[in-house]
């Protein structure tokens, strides 16, 4: 699909405010309502626009701050089952694969000391984890995008 500038101008909006109006992505572009709404349904329907997120403030819901862990694997450990542990693991936001010395780096967010000592603990004892080094910033949760929203427990 080749987009227009109108396209370009309804998606620029979206990425300011997900959850604006399309009465006012109109008014502000000049078109009608109808029109933005053909448009965005024909940008998702092409993939262009995937989904819309939600950015929940962390800090009001009592997290103190993220750590990032470095993860080593073990020779023999399945990469696979290992990243699908992690993307189980309490108040992990994000586990991704890295390139270079480390296999792995999951970012958790955590509510207190206690709670960063379990974080590490948890790790650990995942089956197929060698080592992991970690980093953290007690004031990293201002305004996090998450894919889900961690259980508290």
């Amino acid at each position: 699909m080749k987009m227009d500038k109108i396209d370009h101008q309804i998606v620029n909006l979206l990425i300011k405010d997900a959850q604006i109006p399309f009465s006012t992505i109109a008014k502000q572009l000049g078109v009608g309502k109808d029109t933005v709404s053909r448009r965005y349904a024909k940008l998702k329907k092409e993939g262009i626009i995937q989904k819309s997120s939600v950015i929940i403030d962390l800090q009001k819901c009592g997290f103190k701050g993220s750590v990032n862990f470095l993860v080593t694997l073990q020779p023999e450990a399945d990469p696979e089952r290992v990243f699908e542990k992690f993307a189980e693991t309490p108040n992990a936001i994000v586990v991704v694969r890295t390139l270079g010395d480390y296999d792995l780096m999951v970012e958790c967010i955590f509510s207190d000391a206690d709670d960063l000592t379990n974080l590490e603990e948890v790790i650990t004892r995942i089956e197929g984890v060698r080592y992991i080094e970690g980093c953290f910033n007690p004031n990293a949760v201002t305004e996090k995008g998450i894919s889900h929203f961690p259980a508290i427990s």
